[in-house]
C-alpha cells in the first residue's frame, strides 16, 4: 500500500515534470510607436464622424524560452490618466498559431489605438512624464503538451522632447476644427442615415476640405518611444479554465492568420 502510493506520487511528479519541461517564453518587443497623421473617419454602424490621430504599435515575437510555443494569442490595451480621469481603449487581438524556440514571427503585429476624443494626444500634449500613456499587454498560450502560461508587460510611451510644441499645436489645430466643422458634420451624418448615397459625396467633399486645412504639423506621422516598464514583467503557468477565460474574451479583427511564412528562420 505505501509502495503504491510512493509509486503514484513520482509518477504524478514525473508527468508534472515533462509538462513544465522545456518552457515556451514569447517575449514582445514594441518595435516603433507613432502618432498618425490627423483623418476623417466614418464608423457606419455607429453612423459617426470623428477627426482623431490613432496611436500605432508595432511588435515583434521572440521566442526565447526553451520549447515551442502554440497558440499565441497578444492582448494589448491603452490606458492614461488625464485630469485624473482614467482613460483606457483596447483594440483587436492578434494571433500567432505557433512559434518554434528562438524564432521571430516574420509579420509585423500592428495594435491600432483609436482615439475619438483624443484623450492619447491629450496626455501627450500636457507633458507630464507621469501621466504618459501605457500601453499593456497580455500574452497567454500554450507549450507543446498544451499547458497553458501567461506573459504580462507594460510600456510606457514618451514623446521628443522637442516635440512638445508640436504637440500643443496639434491637439489645438483638432480641437478648433471639431468646433469649426460641428454644423457641417451633424449635416452630413443626419443625410449619411437617411440616404447613403446623397451623403457620400458630401462626406468625400468634406474630406477634401479637411485635409486643406491640416497644418504641416498635423500631415505626417510622429514618431514615439515605448519603454519597457521592468517591474510590470511577469510570467506565470495559469489554470486551464483562466486560460479559456482569456482566449474566449478575445475579438480577432480577423480570423486568425495560418501562412507559411508566419514563422522565420532561426535567430
Amino acid at each position: 500500500m505505501y509502495l503504491e502510493f510512493w509509486s503514484q506520487k513520482q509518477l504524478s511528479e514525473m508527468a508534472k515534470g515533462r509538462e513544465m519541461a522545456n518552457q515556451p517564453l514569447p517575449y514582445l518587443g514594441i518595435e516603433k510607436v507613432f502618432l498618425e497623421k490627423s483623418r476623417v473617419f466614418y464608423t457606419p454602424p455607429e453612423n459617426r464622424i470623428s477627426i482623431q490621430s490613432r496611436l500605432i504599435a508595432v511588435c515583434k515575437v521572440k521566442n526565447v524560452g526553451t520549447g515551442v510555443a502554440i497558440s499565441i494569442d497578444i492582448i494589448p490595451k491603452i490606458t492614461a490618466n488625464i485630469s485624473k480621469i482614467d482613460f483606457e481603449a483596447k483594440t483587436i487581438a492578434k494571433r500567432i498559431v505557433c512559434l518554434e524556440l528562438n524564432c521571430i514571427n516574420n509579420d509585423e503585429i500592428s495594435s491600432v489605438f483609436l482615439d475619438r476624443e483624443n484623450e492619447i494626444l491629450k496626455t501627450l500634449a500636457q507633458g507630464k512624464m507621469n501621466n504618459y500613456p501605457i500601453i499593456s499587454l497580455v500574452i497567454p498560450y500554450q507549450n507543446f503538451l498544451g499547458v497553458p502560461f501567461k506573459v504580462e508587460c507594460r510600456y510606457r510611451i514618451y514623446p521628443d522632447i522637442d516635440d512638445k510644441d508640436k504637440l500643443k499645436e496639434w491637439l489645438n489645430f483638432i480641437v478648433t476644427l471639431k468646433i469649426k466643422y460641428k454644423d457641417t458634420i451633424e449635416e452630413i451624418v443626419s443625410t449619411l442615415k437617411e440616404d447613403k448615397e446623397k451623403g457620400r459625396p458630401k462626406f468625400i467633399e468634406f474630406m477634401k476640405g479637411f485635409n486643406n486645412d491640416v497644418p504641416i504639423v498635423a500631415k505626417q506621422n510622429l514618431d514615439l518611444f515605448p519603454n519597457l516598464i521592468p517591474s510590470s514583467f511577469k510570467v506565470s503557468v495559469i489554470t486551464p479554465e483562466e486560460y479559456e477565460n482569456l482566449v474566449g474574451a478575445i475579438k480577432y479583427g480577423s480570423r486568425p492568420f495560418f501562412r507559411k511564412n508566419n514563422i522565420s528562420k532561426k535567430q
